[in-house]
């Protein structure tokens, strides 16, 4: 079982794990239940590609602060996008709870 470190985000789709983000926000509204995510990072050889994940394609995405890992958004994945240069890729994806 892999270890996840305190304080990280992850973002699973199609059972592949995410993780190491560099950017983004995570909106949790209390009202209406309705969430959103958008998270970016740079790929380094390390990270999988983005182009395995699609719009539509069912995510979760959740956090650990230091008592285990926490879902805050079960949902979709609304779109994605890459930047290529010639050092690195930016990688975006973006997504919303269910509810949504």
């Amino acid at each position: 079982m892999k270890e996840v470190v305190k304080n990280s985000i992850s973002l699973t789709v199609n059972g592949k794990s995410f993780e190491g983000f560099e950017g983004g926000s995570v909106t949790v509204c209390m009202d209406d239940a309705v969430n959103s995510f958008s998270l970016e990072y740079v790929a380094d050889g390390k990270q999988p590609s983005s182009r395995g994940i699609y719009p539509g394609d069912e995510c979760e995405l959740s956090i650990d602060a230091g008592s285990g890992p926490e879902s805050l958004v079960k949902g979709y994945v609304d779109s994605t996008d890459d930047e290529d240069s010639s050092t690195a890729t930016l990688l975006r994806c973006s997504g919303r709870s269910k509810a949504a």
